[in-house]
């Protein structure tokens, strides 16, 4: 046994010198040898069976040295817990929890039976023949007993995984339903910035079909001002910084397929999949909204214009100045009916630029319109309503220039 020994020492000390060297993989078939052999000779003190830690003749290993390996062995086997037996015991799977649950019982059950047996057999309360089948039939049963308990649990576990899959489908294919019939645009993207889903309504509002959206950058749908704030914000929530963004409703500008930026509402939120981290934007067109509001602000200031000056003279200019800023026009003008001659004149032109205001003054100035009647319909020709044209021969209003109007009683 002395020769047990040195080689017990010199195994553990290969062993913590390969630990150091990084070499882990070949650690624990070393460890597994160290232990297997330390386990032995204490199994024989328990047993009395000498041959398991000495001979007649020779050194026995004492039961200190016996329990040092043992220990400086388990030391080795979980100072890397990420390979080898230490790492499949720790595992998080179903098969470190199988081997965490069934190991103790295949370790511990043959020494304490045989235990059993042979201070049965020294009581003298039965024979050899008899202590060997009562171990046998022992061992049978109790693993049985074990392996029933343990397929019990590992059945039950399966099902509440099935029930979890269930639900987290159905969860799945609720939220697919949703996301495909919304009216706002649903955009799906990973931590790179790569798009991974996108719902129909992003077709109608960005121009661009899911299939296309599908793998293209997140900056897509971005104008190019917006770029280096996007990219600098995904990289601090990455980091672990502060989410300006994330968690709120904000109101951001939007790129269409054909470069036109638009305002949009963006409500955005992150969460993590199996793949690793996403984010995910529902985002609403409010060009609408907004023209509402410019229109409705627009329409109280050309009002206090309206209530603030003591004749129309000294409104009209007002009043369009402000409509012209506030809804973004380049030139707002203002016709007003003749009594006498029944023709709409032009009266006053405002723009936030003098040489606009001039020649469109005098190109319309002295071009009044006409009140023009209905007309029924003809074979081919719809019925036209009653408006107002220019003197003379018809010209369309696209061809003169027009864009819009807008008009209101005074």
């Amino acid at each position: 046994m002395v020769v047990a020994g040195v080689l017990l020492i010199a195994f553990v000390l290969v062993a913590a010198c390969l630990l150091s060297l990084g070499h882990a993989r070949l650690v624990q078939p070393l460890s597994l040898l160290v232990l297997c052999l330390s386990g032995g000779a204490l199994a024989g003190y328990m047993s009395g069976v000498t041959t398991l830690y000495g001979a007649a003749g020779q050194t026995q290993m004492a039961v200190p040295t016996a329990s040092g390996f043992l220990l400086l062995s388990l030391g080795l086997i979980c100072a890397r817990v990420e390979c080898g037996p230490a790492g499949r015991l720790v595992a998080s799977g179903p098969g470190g929890s199988l081997l965490r649950r069934l190991l103790p019982t295949v370790v511990l059950l043959p020494l304490l039976l045989g235990l059993a047996r042979l201070e049965g057999e020294a009581a003298g309360l039965y024979d050899r023949y008899v202590g060997v089948w009562l171990m046998v039939l022992g061992t049978v049963g109790l693993t049985a007993v074990v392996v029933w308990l343990l397929a019990r649990s590992v059945q039950g576990a399966d099902e509440a995984r099935g029930q979890a899959a269930a639900q987290l489908e159905a969860s799945e294919s609720q939220y697919r339903s949703l996301a495909q019939n919304a009216i706002e645009a649903i955009v799906s993207a990973d931590a790179e910035g790569i798009i991974a889903y996108a719902n129909p309504a992003t077709e109608a509002t960005f121009g661009w079909t899911t299939d296309e959206l599908c793998g293209q950058p997140l900056t897509v749908l971005i104008p190019e001002h917006l770029h280096a704030a996007h990219e600098q914000g995904m990289r601090r929530f990455i980091e672990g910084g502060e989410a300006k963004v994330i968690g709120r409703t904000v109101e951001l500008e939007g790129l269409t397929r054909e470069g036109q930026e638009f305002p949009l509402e963006l409500s955005l939120s992150s969460w993590t999949g199996p793949e690793g981290l996403f984010f995910t934007g529902i985002m609403r067109d409010v060009t609408p909204q907004r023209r509402a509001s410019q229109r409705a602000a627009t329409r109280h200031e050309a009002t206090r214009a309206l209530a603030g000056s003591p004749s129309l003279d000294e409104a009209l200019p007002r009043v369009l100045t402000g409509v012209c800023e506030g809804l973004g026009w380049a030139v707002g003008a203002v016709w007003m009916l003749d009594e006498d001659s029944q023709e709409l004149r032009l009266r006053e032109v405002a723009s936030p630029r003098r040489r606009w205001r001039a020649a469109f003054a005098r190109a319309t100035r002295g071009c009044p319109l006409l009140r023009e009647s209905a007309s029924p319909a003809r074979s081919g020709k719809a019925a036209r309503p009653p408006g107002w044209r220019t003197p003379g021969k018809r010209a369309s209003s696209t061809a003169r220039g027009w864009r819009g109007s807008w008009a209101c009683g005074v």
